[in-house]
């Protein structure tokens, strides 16, 4: 049972949250023919079948996903409970579930009485964060220093009375720890999420009611640098300046008599500087042990030598609570070697490529001794650290001890992508138990498996998981983990989300970034390549994100809410590409295509001359990192048919929106408009006596197959040219970033899956067989040469969504979207004897299961309660409709 797809959510943010449930009916053809929800305030009441915030009474309905709340108006900071009885296709009433739980957040901005104080200046500049990614921050903000150490803020406060329940809510910019009579609350790190702070802040909501005692009690947070508090070593694209540290806390206590309690961060609190004396996202955290202050965050601790806090302005942003699962330790990780390069040089190999930090212990330092601890993805042949990758990110922790016994270190404020840690200072030998891996990353649930018979297809799989759960970092879709970027690069969003949709539940992260682009969006409408970043830069092809990503949100997960959100915002951005398209598009030098782009140019000048009108586009990025022969590989807008093909897909996907969403007159005007860009696309790259588009690469060939802008006279000649690429004259794919993708989905399309399975087993450049031909190999590497950073997602992401939609064949339906209706639709190899795949979605669990000896194949599938599915064999059979349940097939194969 699900609410805002979370179960059992602390704080919702929304009045109308949505509720989704498992249909319980066991056997074939089962559905719901109607349902009841109640919510209540109290759990008594359910108990007793009565409902004193919502009683739907009983709906003839089917719907068991996304159910919209129309009850009295839901309140700030309280708890509800709700439970659920179906129908099922009989009539029969299968009784109320368990009761499910939720609260909800701070809903209405005057619920806020707390002031945001920090150890700042509150009169330090105030910066634009636009300047830094345009170059032009003005002087007084240049000559700042930000601060590198992490300060502590503390408040002791009475509680006189047993206390019923109580909730902390807490924004920390950039990053925070709460601490409670003496204790960190909670499991969270890295918290908070990376938003525009001038735009939208995040907060996290607690619950500390076992926390808090009769008597004195002290709350503490300690802050970290984040994205909010750029180090100016990074400041440009990579990093922007919003302020120094900052501090929301509210503290509200209910108690048993029913009175209640206000605690909140304000001029009366004190603070000092932490341990830790330097603190980057890119560059690692050092920590001083011996200026720690045992019991700072413990009532009755002497704070004499502390100082009043500074109430400071707040960041901007409107205060929103975090839809979307925490970062967290989720795994701790054992070294399974150390070599010894030089004299007290270790290097420990992990074994696995991830994010997060390691937990370093030392029996026996002496006070001031040094232990340093550098990270990298590779080693060389002499065992030394190979930290090429990380470019200019230092990635490295400093522990200094503080003598006197065992000591323990683990950073609060940073995290390193890294299969290898270099360790020196250490005060005596070190062994397999002196260093403990933390993998840290935004908590997204695996929620898809795949596996089939043959090696190399279910390497690249893992290598593709390991990757994307590396790649989701504080509420964002990154590129990589190790450089100083770790950017929500927005092609690579999309180039992966179907895959991230089918291994993970990561419908909350996804709908989250999606809103970045909301706050993104300037007056023009445009929307940016890096989301979130201020001062964003333009790239078409990459920011297509914000209409795919939508639209693949409703058919994986069924949520037309993302739709009705994002529509006003697509429609402005729409109409900016509409002013933008221009009659014809020539090759450029990079420098001069980028002054024809947004931010180089001015708003002004984006827009062509009336005359010069028309509706082709221009992009920087290309297909990147494309091996076909005079590939653009870095920015050079090629092919030149990119941007107009990408434009020409947005303009379809909402066309297909404003159709789900009833708008009806909208959709006509999209799909008008979308017929004109294929009419110029076609006139200008189709080159009829070759039967290709653009320079007849591939992926000047997938785009227009896989987006429909063929026509269909032509459509077979060049689904045989890029087929006849792939497989007989070039007999690779010769795609980059963003073709391989789309490229996969043509050959599917014209039913070449046997050319797709080639290439997903090869083994020579370029294949993913050779990205990962080192057998230490456990992510997906940036490039087909399999360098670059080592734990990048969006090659392997391309060919592993087809591990599920073809190999598998599990499928969405976009006419009963979030597999209300499944599609099934396997191709079998000949040399695969098995594959299987499972996806479990808000309504229960998908399985493919199939296997075959060359001549009998047989295939077994799941189809949850209240579901249908169409189950297309892969062999002259007859399509099959079926209702909920587990079913057998057999059929000969040869």
């Amino acid at each position: 049972m699900l609410v805002e797809y979370a179960e059992s959510p602390l704080a919702i943010g929304t009045r109308k949250p949505r509720f989704s449930w498992e249909v319980p009916l066991a056997g074939q053809n089962r559905y719901q023919s109607a349902y009841q929800v109640l919510v209540a305030s109290r759990k008594e009441l359910l108990l007793l079948g009565k409902a004193d915030v919502w009683d739907t009474g009983k709906v003839n309905s089917a719907q068991s996903v996304n159910v919209e709340y129309a009850g009295r108006p839901l309140l700030s900071n309280r708890d509800y409970y709700w439970c659920v009885q179906v129908w099922d296709e009989a009539g029969k009433a299968n009784g109320f579930s368990e009761l499910a739980y939720f609260g909800t957040a701070l809903l209405d901005e005057a619920d806020w009485q707390a002031k945001w104080i920090g150890m700042g200046d509150p009169n330090e500049p105030v910066s634009d964060p636009d300047a830094f990614q345009q170059n032009r921050v003005s002087p007084v903000v240049q000559a700042f220093e930000p601060e590198p150490r992490a300060p502590m803020l503390r408040k002791e406060f009475p509680v006189g009375k047993p206390v019923k329940r109580a909730r902390a809510f807490v924004c920390g910019l950039g990053l925070f720890e709460l601490r409670l009579n003496g204790r960190k609350v909670g499991e969270d790190v890295l918290a908070t999420p990376r938003t525009d702070f001038r735009k939208r802040a995040m907060y996290g909501t607690y619950d500390i009611t076992g926390l808090l005692q009769t008597g004195a009690n002290a709350v503490g947070v300690m802050l970290g640098n984040g994205w909010f508090n750029g180090q100016k070593k990074f400041w440009g694209w990579q990093m922007q300046w919003f302020g120094s540290p900052r501090a929301l806390v509210q503290l509200e206590i209910e108690f048993a008599d029913g009175s209640r309690q206000r605690v909140v961060s304000d001029e009366t609190w004190r603070g000092s500087w932490s341990p830790i004396t330097f603190n980057c996202l890119f560059d690692g955290e050092h920590y001083d042990a011996r200026l720690e202050q045992p019991g700072w965050d413990a009532p009755g601790f002497a704070d004499a030598g502390w100082q009043n806090v500074n109430v400071v302005r707040a960041p901007g942003g409107k205060l929103t609570p975090i839809p979307h699962e925490p970062s967290r330790v989720v795994e701790t990780i054992r070294p399974v070697a150390i070599r010894q390069p030089a004299p007290g040089v270790f290097v420990y190999d992990f074994g696995v490529n991830f994010t997060g930090w390691v937990r370093l212990a030392v029996p026996a330092g002496k006070a001031g001794d040094v232990i340093t601890l550098r990270f990298g993805e590779a080693q060389h042949a002499d065992g030394s650290l190979n930290n090429s990758t990380n470019n200019r990110a230092l990635q490295t922790d400093r522990y200094t001890c503080r003598g006197g016994g065992a000591e323990v270190f683990e950073p609060r404020f940073t995290y390193h992508g890294f299969q290898y840690v270099e360790l020196t200072g250490y005060p005596g030998v070190p062994d397999l138990e002196t260093l403990t891996g933390c993998f840290v990353r935004t908590a997204v649930e695996q929620t898809g498996t795949f596996e089939c018979g043959h090696e190399l297809i279910n390497k690249i799989h893992r290598c593709t998981v390991q990757s994307q759960r590396c790649n989701i970092q504080m509420g964002v879709p990154t590129d990589d983990t190790q450089r100083p970027e770790r950017q929500g690069w927005a092609g690579d969003a999309w180039s992966y989300a179907v895959e991230a949709f089918y291994n993970f539940g990561a419908s909350r992260v996804f709908a989250k970034w999606i809103a970045d682009f909301y706050d993104q969006q300037d007056e023009t409408g445009m929307v940016g390549m890096i989301v979130p970043q201020a001062g964003p830069e333009e790239d078409l092809v990459w920011s297509a994100a914000f209409v795919m990503i939508p639209w693949w949100l409703y058919l994986h997960y069924g949520d037309r809410r993302i739709l009705e959100d994002s529509y006003p915002y697509l429609q402005k951005y729409l109409a900016y590409l509409e002013r933008c398209g221009q009659k014809d598009v020539v090759a450029l030098p990079t420098d001069k295509l980028l002054q024809l782009l947004r931010w180089q140019c001015k708003k002004e000048d984006r827009y062509p001359a009336e005359a010069e009108r028309g509706y082709l586009q221009i992009s920087q990025w290309g297909d990147h990192l494309a091996t076909n022969e005079g590939a653009s590989g870095f920015r050079k807008n090629q092919p030149l048919s990119i941007a107009t093909a990408f434009y020409f897909h947005d303009v379809s996907l909402m066309a297909r929106i404003a159709e789900v969403l009833g708008k009806e007159a909208d959709a006509r005007r999209y799909r008008d408009l979308a017929a004109k860009i294929q009419a110029a696309f076609h006139e200008r790259f189709f080159n009829p006596g070759f039967g290709y588009y653009d320079v007849g690469c591939q992926s000047a060939q997938a785009w227009p197959l896989a987006f429909g802008m063929v026509p269909e006279q032509y459509r077979e000649t060049v689904a045989n040219y890029l087929s006849s690429s792939v497989n007989h004259r070039q007999r690779r794919l010769t795609t980059g970033y963003a073709g391989t993708k789309w490229a996969i989905q043509a050959l599917a399309d014209a039913g070449r899956h046997d050319f797709i399975w080639k290439r997903a087993i090869a083994t020579e450049y370029p294949s993913w067989g050779y990205m990962l031909r080192d057998p230490k190999r456990t992510t997906i590497t940036e490039n087909w040469m399999g360098g670059g950073s080592l734990c990048h997602t969006t090659l392997g992401a391309a060919i592993d969504e087809w591990f599920y939609w073809g190999l598998a064949g599990i499928r969405p339906d976009a006419s009963a979207p979030g597999f209300e209706r499944i599609i099934f639709q396997p191709y079998l190899p000949k040399d695969l004897p098995w594959a299987r795949a499972t996806v479990r979605t808000p309504r229960g669990e998908i399985v493919s299961d199939w296997k075959h000896d060359g001549k009998k194949a047989t295939w077994n599938i799941r189809v949850p309660a209240n579901c249908t599915a169409q189950v297309r064999f892969p062999v002259e059979k007859p399509v099959v409709e079926v209702g909920s349940g587990t079913y057998c097939f057999e059929f000969e194969i040869q």
